[in-house]
């Protein structure tokens, strides 16, 4: 039994020797679509990927996510203004029920 192991294998003496690189091994698909050879995503079938319905809705959702902005600056403002206005109120029974509730699903 021979192994692979970081492109060495053992030789009969038992020191590691380079692995054949010459065998024909598959593309990653990066690879294949940056060589300028003839196997592109276009003409080898292994390459070509489709998504499902839900793998395109992921990818939209993902976009629409690196889009957003990472505070929401709009609901910073309003809740600034309430609290400058001292127009905000915390009830504490709610907020510490939802405390209890999150502990308890731990």
């Amino acid at each position: 039994m021979t192994m692979n192991i970081n492109g060495l294998t053992p030789n009969s003496s038992g020191k590691p020797k380079q692995a054949d690189h010459h065998k024909t091994e598959p593309k990653s698909a990066a690879s294949a679509l940056q060589s300028n050879g003839p196997n592109t995503a276009d003409t080898d079938p292994e390459l070509n990927v489709e998504l499902s319905s839900n793998g395109k809705l992921m990818h939209k959702f993902e976009e629409k996510i690196n889009q957003a902005p990472e505070v929401d600056r709009k609901k910073v403002a309003y809740f600034q203004q309430l609290i400058q206005n001292g127009q905000y109120n915390v009830n504490s029974e709610s907020v510490a029920q939802k405390m209890l509730d999150a502990d308890n699903s731990l």
